[in-house]
């Protein structure tokens, strides 16, 4: 996202309160109204531009689907605001879980020489091609969108026509089948 100025294209007294967005405010006027400063709160907290743009994005389209509930916020732009914290620090609890099963099996791999007389990569591969074998249809073809074609979530989620929260969930599952197979085959360890 461009570097934007934190004053908006619309005076406060002109943007949308939570009452006017679900009548007469369409996605563009509040993503114009907000997106700046939104964006460049999440800059300050994240320091990554392309996290800062993603969040920002996530915001909109989760408000822009609960609209309807947004009758009883009193103050959009505060609103606004935690829904970024918030969406940061979910971001950032994905980020250590996922960093510290790289650190495991970064661990365990530091010792290649034991592994390796117990397990080549071409096995690991193998129990790798067996785990994803054993996951659903979509499950499958979401995996091999985002970690194989190295897909964006948003993108994977276009292309098949599903939600971001379903692709999401189903690399959730993914990782979760891969990994029982690497622990029940001795090749991750708790």
């Amino acid at each position: 996202m461009e570097k934007t100025k934190t004053t908006s294209p619309v005076t406060d007294s002109e943007k949308p309160t939570a009452d006017t967005l679900r009548y007469q405010y369409s996605f563009t006027d509040l993503f114009n109204s907000y997106r700046g400063e939104l964006y460049h709160t999440a800059l300050k907290i994240t320091k990554s531009k392309l996290i800062a743009e993603d969040v920002v994005h996530d915001v909109f389209v989760k408000v822009w689907m609960k609209r309807a509930e947004l009758h009883a916020v009193g103050q959009l732009r505060a609103y606004l605001h935690t829904m970024v914290r918030n969406r940061v620090l979910d971001k950032m609890k994905k980020n250590k879980c996922e960093h510290l099963i790289i650190k495991r099996l970064c661990y365990h791999y530091s010792s290649f020489d034991v592994l390796h007389d117990r397990f080549t990569t071409k096995q690991y591969n193998q129990l790798l091609h067996k785990a994803i074998k054993q996951m659903p249809a979509k499950q499958q073809q979401v995996y091999r969108f985002v970690k194989e074609l190295g897909l964006s979530h948003k993108a994977t989620a276009a292309t098949m026509q599903i939600s971001d929260l379903t692709v999401k969930k189903h690399i959730a599952n993914a990782m979760k089948t891969i990994q029982n197979l690497l622990k029940r085959n001795g090749m991750l360890f708790q």
